[in-house]
């Protein structure tokens, strides 16, 4: 056999182009390396097939081992946006079930495009119409694909410059485009009322059962009253005014003037996003209470740490969700208070631009979702202007032709109408 235990790791050793290639895989030498070491030399082998022997000496690195010290890596290289490394560890959780213990440099292109169509389908799916993709859920869109893959890519980066690959995969993949990844609910005001009303609710249910109690248990029941207190004017103050959740939970004392009516965005994902905005009488109501309970640290959303800010609302969010039957994530708040301002200002996206704190208006308008009846009422204004401008054009012409067939297609319809009734 060509695998070898030395010194705990596996080796391999072979012949070919008439010389003897052997190598250290970096694999502790137990049954379940086995099979990825036996990869790692069927690699070696291709590259000297290939004639490509300066890329022998890749140190065989697991894919597993890989993706866990790229994520920590990633912590520390974006400390100051968890969102973005705790986005890649998200993705890495489905990789490294995937690739498993495969070696980094052994994954091909034709790999990745297996790994999509995995995704793509529940493991027990038995073709359309299957109950287990009904019933699980499972089965992702593309825009999951999509963050997968700009997860993906990042660690072959990170693994060509420790030399634990020659190549990144992903560059010859087509990832999902923009089109596909654009995911927006705009909520009704049904869906508003019943969420934040669930959450006073909820916050009040949890003081009843609290005040009976003492020590620890009560503590707990009014910290957990708390959270969904925090989560309702946190998404208040997106849907009445569009900022970030990161930027909301962030907020501090001294950037809200109530004098001014205006909060101010300190900045974040780029120069645009330090902005200041200008509060409406809800959301000034929002901050003005919660500045009157601010403490030293300054913070107007506390976390679990009172001198640090709150970071996270998902679980208490998912729990209002789940209880009230209902399906959208924390940013389509930011997206509904753009669809709303965009409908009452007719489309006035240079404003909206800067209000959400973005450069360029090509990302704007994927935060816009017009309904159906802002359409209609907007169709019936264009057709309004147009027959007044065609009225004018004509005048002094004769009838216009256009309106001469609207009136006896509506006399042909009122006649209908007349018979059927008669």
């Amino acid at each position: 056999m060509s695998l070898r235990n030395r010194g705990g790791t596996w080796h391999y050793r072979f012949y070919a182009a008439g010389r003897e290639w052997s190598e250290n895989t970096g694999l502790a030498a137990t049954e379940r390396n086995k099979s990825a070491a036996l990869m790692a030399e069927a690699a070696a082998r291709r590259l000297v097939k290939e004639g490509r022997t300066e890329l022998f000496k890749l140190q065989a690195k697991p894919f597993r081992d890989a993706a866990d010290q790229f994520i920590e890596w990633a912590k520390g290289e974006h400390h100051a946006k968890p969102n973005t490394w705790k986005r890649l560890r998200g993705s890495m959780t489905s990789l490294k079930e995937y690739f498993g213990n495969r070696p980094l440099h052994t994954v091909t292109v034709g790999q990745v495009q297996d790994y999509m169509s995995w995704r793509r389908v529940c493991p027990h799916c038995n073709g359309e119409g299957c109950r287990t993709c009904e019933e699980t859920g499972r089965g992702v869109k593309e825009v999951t694909l999509r963050h997968d893959l700009h997860a993906l890519s990042p660690l072959f980066g990170y693994g060509l410059t420790h030399n634990w690959c020659s190549q990144n995969p992903v560059e010859r993949v087509r990832v999902p485009g923009d089109s596909d990844a654009v995911r927006i609910h705009v909520l009704s005001p049904a869906e508003e009322m019943l969420y934040f009303e669930g959450c006073l609710r909820t916050a009040e249910e949890l003081l009843g059962t609290a005040s009976p109690l003492k020590g620890r248990l009560a503590w707990a029941k009014r910290r957990a009253a708390q959270a969904y207190r925090n989560l309702h004017d946190l998404g208040l103050l997106m849907i009445l005014q569009g900022p970030r959740p990161s930027e909301a939970m962030r907020a501090r004392v001294e950037h809200v003037s109530l004098k001014r009516s205006e909060w101010e965005i300190p900045g974040g994902k780029s120069k645009a996003a330090h902005r200041t905005l200008h509060l409406t009488p809800q959301a000034q109501a929002i901050l003005e209470a919660r500045i009157d309970r601010a403490g030293p640290e300054g913070w107007l959303f506390h976390g679990k740490e009172r001198e640090m800010p709150l970071s996270d609302v998902e679980n208490a969010h998912g729990k209002i969700l789940e209880k009230f039957g209902l399906a959208f994530v924390m940013y389509d708040f930011r997206h509904t208070f753009a669809t709303r301002f965009a409908e009452a200002t007719g489309g006035d996206v240079v404003a909206l631009a800067a209000i959400l704190g973005h450069a360029n208006l090509r990302t704007v308008m994927r935060y816009v979702h017009v309904s159906r009846e802002h359409q209609r009422v907007q169709m019936m204004q264009f057709v309004q202007a147009e027959e007044k401008r065609r009225a004018q054009s004509w005048s002094g012409f004769g009838p216009d032709p256009a309106a001469e067939t609207h009136k006896t297609g509506q006399t042909a319809a009122n006649e209908d109408s007349y018979k059927l009734l008669n």
